[in-house]
């Protein structure tokens, strides 16, 4: 059942038949080649120390909430650095004044439930979220500007 839907070619390459040139060496030339180029990228992560050092260990943020941090939605749609923000918070909350972001055209109820826990979100639900978040700061600016 392995060749289940396989359509034979009209014809084969003869050279797949003779073993000797299915399992030939690789030229020596190519070979030096991809060595060389593999000397130069570890040379030069050495030499960024990407290699060499081991990241810094660091402890909790002095926010004074340690496990859950959330931000307003307000705070969130202000944000110069929405993705940013979706790494270090937890949740996107929405008070009675910021009930004018869920009633938005652009808001819908898979955006309300991304909100509601940023770090169980799929990258593709924090994709959608940041663009939200840019067409609702552009509709705030138009409210803005009127």
């Amino acid at each position: 059942m392995v060749c289940l839907g396989f359509k034979a070619p009209k014809s084969i390459d003869p050279k797949f038949f003779r073993a000797g040139e299915v399992f030939a060496e690789v030229k020596d030339e190519e070979k030096l080649e991809s060595e060389r180029y593999k000397e130069g990228l570890l040379k030069k992560f050495h030499a960024e120390g990407k290699l060499s050092q081991k990241a810094k260990a660091v402890g909790y943020e002095a926010t004074g909430q340690l496990l859950y941090n959330t931000i307003s939605a307000t705070d969130f749609i202000k944000s110069d650095d929405p993705l940013g923000d979706v790494t270090k918070y937890n949740a996107v909350t929405f008070d009675s004044s910021e009930e004018r972001f869920k009633t938005s055209p652009y808001t819908s109820m898979m955006t309300l439930a991304t909100c509601e826990d940023l770090k169980q979100a799929t990258r593709t639900d924090l994709k959608k979220l940041i663009q939200w978040q840019k067409k609702v700061r552009q509709e705030e600016a138009a409210r803005a500007a009127l």
